[in-house]
């Protein structure tokens, strides 16, 4: 289920389909040992990486499907979920008392840096890569890639952070977790710029939608639930100094997702 941008009232258009010429292809169908705990592609490769179950750590190629490119063995076991660097540079191994940087090397990982964190659940990479956030307990910790210092550390959940989302401009970060909350940060000073509460829902997903480019605040956020739902909210603070045009609320009627991949200014 899809909506446009909207109008001033925010209304609903109609949903978004595919055109009737437009099809899939299957670009890479190697199955690993045990199941996939984690995800990332890379933006400025043609890669991805995979973390199992087994304790293997993957990386792909999906011009050369039928290649893997690293096998990598974790000596300490299966990882919860990782992140990869958008130039494919660097992984981020998330362990539930560390997230372990990974140097991506022609045929091998090579370990760079050891963050110790407790309760950590999924990291993100910042989109000009010069930050990984990463979802630890209630709390979310943003450090610096270059330096390994922390950056920032986001309270205001109160249950376990779920996922985290970067917004296009880097400047604003969402969380969403089993608490039914939903926040968008502030990164410049770390402030809780927008809100959203569900109570008795657990969100598993979040993407920002747009962004404000001269104010502290982005300009809608969506989260999935394990409910099944789907729901999205545009409000425009008071002081936001420039947006795209458009205010009010925006809620999407349920549907079956349980995770979800956000264009600039259109939910799908």
């Amino acid at each position: 289920r899809g909506a446009g941008a909207g109008g001033a009232d925010g209304a609903l258009d109609a949903p978004l389909r595919a055109p009737a010429e437009f099809a899939y292809e299957l670009l890479f169908g190697s199955v690993p040992r045990g199941a996939i705990n984690g995800l990332a592609a890379a933006v400025s490769k043609p890669i991805f990486a995979t973390c199992c179950d087994d304790g293997s750590v993957r990386v792909h190629s999906y011009l050369a499907p039928r290649v893997t490119l690293i096998v990598h063995a974790a000596e300490e076991g299966a990882a919860l979920s990782l992140a990869l660097h958008p130039l494919g540079t660097q992984l981020a191994l998330v362990r539930k008392d560390r997230v372990s940087l990974l140097e991506v090397g022609v045929d091998a990982l090579w370990p760079s840096r050891e963050l110790h964190v407790a309760h950590a659940s999924c990291a993100a990479y910042s989109n000009g890569g010069g930050q990984l956030a990463m979802a630890c307990g209630s709390v979310v910790l943003v450090y610096s890639v270059l330096s390994g210092a922390l950056v920032a550390k986001l309270h205001g959940h109160m249950g376990a952070v779920n996922a985290i989302y970067w917004a296009p401009d880097d400047l604003t970060l969402a969380s969403a977790g089993s608490d039914g909350m939903a926040y968008c940060w502030g990164l410049a000073d770390g402030s809780r710029v927008e809100e959203h509460h569900v109570k008795g829902t657990s969100y598993s997903s979040v993407a920002l939608v747009g962004a404000v480019r001269f104010g502290a605040s982005a300009a809608g956020a969506a989260a999935a639930a394990d409910d099944g739902d789907a729901r999205a909210r545009r409000k425009w603070p008071a002081d936001a100094r420039a947006h795209d045009g458009s205010g009010g609320a925006l809620d999407l009627e349920p549907v079956s997702y349980t995770h979800l991949t956000l264009p600039t200014k259109r939910i799908v």
